[in-house]
């Protein structure tokens, strides 16, 4: 649960010991079978304590790039003019979570796409959390931010099409399509670290799910038929 402006500063101070947030929604219609019944690996045991203790001194001596730190401030500053005023307990933890990131990544250094993990740290009221992540990833990562919004404009035209109407349908294809495209040239870039893959698969699930619907056919079989088309 949120705190709210009713439950007093006692419950914001809590509530800013959580460095790490990320905001959940309800899976698709179209992955709700797979959440119900599809097969999930059991998580096992990664790493003991001691590792982590090991790999949490190791991570808080990586030095910062001069980028880097360029970087983080440009971000502390738009966030700021965007009024998401933060404290500076988050700036600070955000600063290691950063090296964190650097880290995991096997970098030397931190660098200024180590800190596109920051668009869950650096804001306090959920409402914030997707200008906040925006302005982030325009700074660590230009294509990350444009995978997002692609992500957003995707999402968007699912929440609105009527999955009755046969005309709405095709609108949300045409949409769809035109989203293909432009994910397609996202993953000619590199730095968008994999995500434009998963959003193109992402994608094309919709669009074969709107096909599948509208021929009265398995989603799957919609999949081969439209893959052999194009």
């Amino acid at each position: 649960e949120w705190p709210s402006s009713e439950g007093g500063k006692e419950l914001g101070a809590v509530f800013d010991r959580f460095t790490i947030r990320r905001c959940v929604r309800a899976v698709s219609s179209r992955a709700l079978d797979r959440l119900l019944f599809g097969e999930f690996p059991q998580a096992g045991m990664a790493c003991t304590l001691a590792d982590v203790d090991a790999a949490s001194r190791t991570a808080a001596s990586l030095p910062w790039n001069g980028t880097g730190r360029e970087a983080l401030k440009t971000i502390l500053a738009n966030l700021e003019r965007e009024g998401i005023s933060l404290g500076d307990r988050r700036k600070r933890k955000a600063v290691a979570v950063a090296r964190a990131a650097a880290y995991l990544d096997g970098g030397a250094e931190v660098l200024p796409k180590h800190l596109e993990c920051l668009e869950m740290v650096l804001w306090d009221d959920p409402e914030q959390a997707a200008k906040a992540g925006d302005i982030v990833l325009a700074v660590a990562n230009p294509i990350g931010a444009k995978i997002s919004a692609l992500v957003r404009e995707v999402e968007d035209v699912i929440k609105k099409m009527d999955r009755s109407s046969t005309a709405s349908r095709i609108e949300a294809i045409k949409k769809l399509e035109a989203s293909r495209e432009e994910a397609k040239s996202l993953c000619l870039d590199p730095s968008g670290n994999g995500r434009a893959q998963k959003v193109l698969a992402h994608i094309k699930g919709e669009m074969y799910h709107l096909y599948a619907i509208g021929c009265h056919i398995d989603p799957d079989k919609a999949a081969r038929v439209m893959e052999l088309k194009r």
